[in-house]
């Protein structure tokens, strides 16, 4: 019909996701809702809390471990980089500290390259997929 029409032009793919924070309100629901007494509704709640919480911890915690690793990995190139200029500039071999910089910046996009082709949405940020997402489609 006309609304099926409506929506084809709305939504540009038919494969978007999104959550939906409005309240469920259909039948089956509503009645596992009333079915459930006051300590069991508190517990309900309680637990969907508390996946809140540790969705929002863990999610912190993985920030921090590839803040963490970035960090590492950048101080430990530039250590060695600088390290091998200092050696190498009384000795006229700069193009080996050149090389070195080359080899550890070839490291990580094989690295980053291996990710993509394990999961493919490793390739962007996905800030854009996500507000979408979460933001829903209407």
């Amino acid at each position: 019909g006309e609304t099926e029409d409506e929506e084809d032009e709305i939504l540009p793919r038919k494969d978007y996701e999104s959550l939906d924070y409005d309240r469920c309100l259909n039948e089956p629901y509503l009645e596992v809702l009333e079915s459930l007494d006051n300590k069991k509704g508190q517990r309900y709640e309680a637990v969907k809390w508390m996946m809140v919480f540790a969705i929002g911890v863990c999610t912190g915690m993985v920030g921090l471990f590839v803040d963490f690793f970035v960090y590492l990995f950048t101080r430990i190139k530039f250590h060695v980089v600088q390290n091998s200029v200092e050696d190498c500039s009384e000795k006229g071999c700069l193009a080996i500290s050149l090389l070195e910089l080359l080899g550890f910046n070839l490291t990580f996009i094989f690295l980053a390259s291996l990710f993509v082709l394990i999961q493919p949405v490793a390739a962007g940020s996905g800030i854009p997929e996500i507000k979408c997402y979460l933001n829903g489609v209407k």
